[in-house]
């Protein structure tokens, strides 16, 4: 895989080999960080304003009026 890449990134013009080369470092900076892990005290909340549920989410349904 490894001789590949460097085949084809050796095909590119050098402004193009930067692009890739700053893509690299986002990747390597993306996958080394290590995985935060929320406590339970700080989940709480974290989807406050973001959902939201209609008044009459549990009125009946006309659709299955025929059934009840």
């Amino acid at each position: 895989m490894e001789q590949i890449i460097l085949q084809r990134l050796q095909q590119l013009p050098e402004s193009a080999q930067q692009e890739a080369l700053q893509f690299i470092d986002q990747l390597l900076a993306k996958y080394q960080q290590p995985k935060q892990i929320m406590r339970r005290t700080e989940a709480l909340g974290i989807w406050q304003g973001k959902l939201w549920m209609a008044d009459d989410f549990d009125a009946p349904l006309e659709e299955l009026a025929e059934y009840m």
